[in-house]
């Protein structure tokens, strides 16, 4: 939304990661890690997103910061199977887009 695109809706979003990390840490303590691990699929579908992968190039806003990778003990394969591979898609889609907003600021001159 333009209207929370200032200083106050940018550190709103940023809080919004911290209230995000506490919950799924919370829930990952008390329900187990497979309720957590639903969780963390609904932040990387939150980070996959275009409209994410804008606000990280503009604000270096983090979603993946929510996740509380280290609470994951017995989730052996998400440390080293699942997460790099994650970590390397976005860097990917957000790469792509750095191009795209290059290419398109170029087509401006």
């Amino acid at each position: 939304m333009p209207e929370k695109r200032d200083g106050a809706g940018i550190g709103q979003a940023r809080r919004a990661l911290g209230v995000a990390l506490a919950f799924i840490s919370r829930e990952v303590a008390t329900r187990g890690e497979s309720v957590g691990q639903k969780l963390l699929q609904r932040v990387l579908e939150i980070a996959s997103d275009i409209a994410a992968a804008r606000v990280f190039r503009l604000y270096a806003i983090e979603p993946l910061e929510a996740v509380p990778l280290g609470q994951f003990r017995t989730a052996t394969a998400l440390h080293k199977v699942r997460w790099p591979p994650i970590r390397a898609d976005l860097t990917r889609k957000r790469e792509a887009m750095r191009r795209l907003a290059a290419k398109v600021s170029d087509r401006g001159r």
